[in-house]
């Protein structure tokens, strides 16, 4: 009899019960890696659903972002700006886990590869290797190999520091894993970046 069937003495087979696959199952993912290859091949049809929050305010500052898992860092960054009202003019990086500036890998903006820093070149050079950089651009959701309830920081403008992290609440597999970002849901108004004091004109910032 066929390996799936249960041999019953008293009349044929029966059909033992079909257990559906779990997309965000990670023993199923590192199964599937086994016997495809790679996670990427297997769920490029993958939408994510991010919750990003504002560490400094968790509770009343976060937005729900829909994200195929086709798409770069580079979307996400652009999404998460957009959404929380932040504009493009610093540098910035993701990482995975909750350690920002201590995380040993990091995804950085890629206009630090474009126009690296000569300090940095001179400390990877001389000195032993401090991190893991690579370009965001060339990085997508779905080589980051995440699972449901994994998180991600992301520090955006490295003077200023504005920190937010992000947590995998969803992994749908509805054919859309080049589904550009969309904000579904939010909560707290936007974030002031430029905060002028009284009596300052706004024109001397560029406002």
């Amino acid at each position: 009899p066929c390996p799936k069937d249960r041999v019953n003495e008293s009349g044929p087979p029966t059909r033992r019960p079909i257990k559906l696959l779990d997309v965000n199952d990670a023993r199923i993912i590192r199964v599937a890696e086994e016997f495809l290859g790679s996670y990427h091949t297997v769920f490029c049809m993958v939408s994510l659903l991010f919750r990003v929050k504002a560490s400094w305010s968790p509770k009343t500052l976060w937005r729900d972002i829909l994200i195929g898992a086709d798409r770069s860092l580079v979307d996400l960054q652009e999404a998460i700006n957009t959404s929380f009202g932040l504009d493009f003019d610093h540098l910035w990086f993701f990482a995975k886990g909750q350690s920002y500036w201590e995380s040993p890998v990091k995804y950085r903006s890629p206009l630090e590869f474009e126009y690296p820093d000569p300090w940095d070149e001179w400390f990877d050079m001389f000195l032993p290797k401090r991190e893991e950089k690579h370009n965001a651009a060339d990085v997508t959701l779905s080589e980051l190999e995440l699972s449901k309830g994994d998180r991600l920081c992301y520090l955006f403008d490295y003077g200023d520091e504005w920190r937010f992290y992000m947590i995998l609440t969803k992994m749908m597999r509805d054919g859309q894993g080049d589904l550009a970002p969309v904000e579904v849901r939010r909560v707290g108004d936007d974030v002031e970046q430029y905060m002028v004091e009284e009596g300052e004109d706004s024109e001397e910032w560029g406002f």
